[in-house]
């Protein structure tokens, strides 16, 4: 009969369960998901609107991929150092904020619809 597998007593490694995320965590996470999807569905020409949500949905698998590779690679190459990995990994957040801070919604949306309706009428606006 095997062995039965004992937990890795490392200072550094730590498992987060879901008793252990703090309600407010919780909502800020479901709030930063929900308001980019519902920003996707504004700048999204109506009848393109699946084009958009499919590209948000690649963008966000990739984003599930670079991260952990992220942390990794820094954890990697710095000898285990988690507070450099968690600073290299929030960089993507900061560069994430610096990006959002130009758009603007309502243009963005009048732009959609715009190109929504050139495309109906067969005049479709310069890319």
């Amino acid at each position: 009969m095997p062995k039965p597998l004992r937990p890795v007593q490392d200072r550094h490694l730590q498992t987060m369960s879901h008793s252990d995320v703090r309600p407010r965590e919780l909502w800020a996470r479901a709030m930063g998901r929900v308001s980019g999807r519902a920003l996707v569905g504004v700048l999204a020409p109506p009848s393109r609107a699946a084009e958009f949500f499919g590209l948000w949905g690649l963008a966000v698998k990739l984003a599930s991929i670079a991260g952990p590779l992220t942390y990794g690679m820094t954890s990697w190459v710095t000898g285990g150092d988690h507070r450099q990995s968690r600073l290299a990994t929030g960089s993507y957040f900061l560069v994430g904020l610096v990006l959002l801070c130009g758009v603007n919604p309502v243009h963005g949306r009048r732009a959609a619809l715009r190109s929504d309706r050139l495309s109906r009428r067969g005049n479709v606006p310069n890319r």
